[in-house]
């Protein structure tokens, strides 16, 4: 919600070219009108945020027009009040870009995405951005080795702080562990807490019943079909 009115983003991924607009609506007080055309490459996901007073939308482009180049910038907009729309505010470089999620903790405001594919490789490295508060932009800290990074989930429990990564493929195999990291003191997720071994994973999502914690995957291939199970584990660290 944006000054009282409720919005919805729609990432569309290839019309005939993967050069396609995305689309923003606007709720009327009836249904969703197209309200704003942002043009996107092969877009997987928006992320929408807020810091401070500001909203923003993050689109991950995954693939070119020609499909053939995945090293594409990524876009923030940054909803200007004046206009009533979203203008392009900062572009970041990404790799077959399929995910964001954004977190805030102790104050500090963060981006992740997920980096898919080069063009040659899933075996890439996914990056971690901050919040610069004097520049007003976002700087990289961390890059994190995935395979095929599909989607990151972040959640926390009690004072702790985790992303858990949904690696979908390695270079030789669907078959691939998918990783939890924490939060450590010198601000990095650089621990590896656990690693799953998942099947083509294209989705991690945490809930908590109670005191009780539980991650639930998405899996989609195991090499030989795609009538595989998705599993829910129970958190026990």
């Amino acid at each position: 919600m944006i000054e009282g009115e409720h919005y919805l983003a729609v990432a569309n991924n290839k019309h005939n070219s993967f050069i396609v607009n995305s689309e923003i609506y606007k709720w009327n007080g009836v249904s969703f009108v197209s309200y704003q055309i942002i043009p996107t490459q092969g877009a997987f996901d928006w992320e929408y945020f807020n810091i401070n007073e500001d909203s923003f939308l993050v689109v991950a482009n995954y693939r070119s027009g020609s499909g053939e180049d995945y090293n594409l910038n990524s876009q923030i907009f940054k909803w200007n009040s004046i206009n009533d729309s979203f203008e392009l505010f900062q572009e970041i470089a990404t790799n077959g870009a399929t995910d964001w999620d954004f977190f805030e903790i102790d104050g500090d405001f963060y981006l992740v995405v997920a980096n898919a594919y080069s063009g040659a490789s899933y075996n890439i490295k996914s990056r971690v951005y901050k919040w610069n508060v004097e520049e007003s932009e976002f700087d990289q800290i961390l890059t994190i080795d995935t395979h095929g990074g599909r989607d990151w989930e972040y959640f926390t429990i009690e004072n702790n702080f985790y992303l858990v990564v949904a690696n979908l493929h390695n270079d030789e195999s669907p078959i691939v562990e998918s990783v939890v990291y924490k939060w450590d003191a010198t601000e990095e997720f650089i621990n590896s807490e656990l690693s799953i071994t998942t099947s083509a994973a294209v989705d991690w999502e945490h809930f908590s019943i109670g005191n009780e914690h539980f991650l639930a995957v998405a899996n989609a291939y195991d090499g030989v079909t795609h009538n595989i199970g998705s599993v829910i584990y129970k958190i026990l660290f």
